[in-house]
């Protein structure tokens, strides 16, 4: 088995040899089973100038406008019974944002109970005690469920 390294060497080498994209895919096939899109790609940044074979460089996801995280923090402080489809409508975000937000502010991971400071959240504190309490007075009715 190579190395990631090994590969893209033996790759640079190819293209230092006038080698295009599908010939180095046909020699790197066999032993390496390497996707051509990889392939393609690393030819593509040796013949561009690229000589080092570490990995390329990634972006990193662009940030949240602070505008955006602002409104967002200020409707939480008002009311922490948001969902995060709620959220993404009422600021224009996307859901994915929302989300990030919300994991930023520290609101997923709590509790109800440590949400629940208005008592606004009271029936789903209670549902587990409501379904229990249906299934002892059904009895049998619900043993196939």
């Amino acid at each position: 088995m190579f190395r990631k390294t090994d590969q893209r060497s033996w790759i640079k080498i190819e293209v230092a040899r006038s080698k295009n994209a599908p010939e180095c895919y046909h020699g790197l096939r066999e032993a390496c089973a390497l996707p051509y899109r990889t392939v393609a790609r690393w030819v593509e940044a040796f013949r561009a100038g690229r000589n080092e074979s570490a990995d390329l460089h990634r972006t990193d996801r662009p940030p949240i406008p602070q505008y955006q995280n602002d409104i967002v923090s200020a409707l939480l402080s008002i009311n922490l019974l948001w969902t995060v489809r709620e959220l993404s409508v009422e600021v224009c975000v996307s859901q994915q944002t929302a989300w990030r937000v919300l994991k930023n502010w520290r609101v997923l991971g709590r509790s109800i109970a440590a949400i629940n400071k208005q008592h606004h959240a009271n029936g789903i504190l209670w549902l587990p005690d409501i379904w229990q309490k249906a299934k002892n007075f059904a009895g049998d009715n619900i043993e196939g469920m």
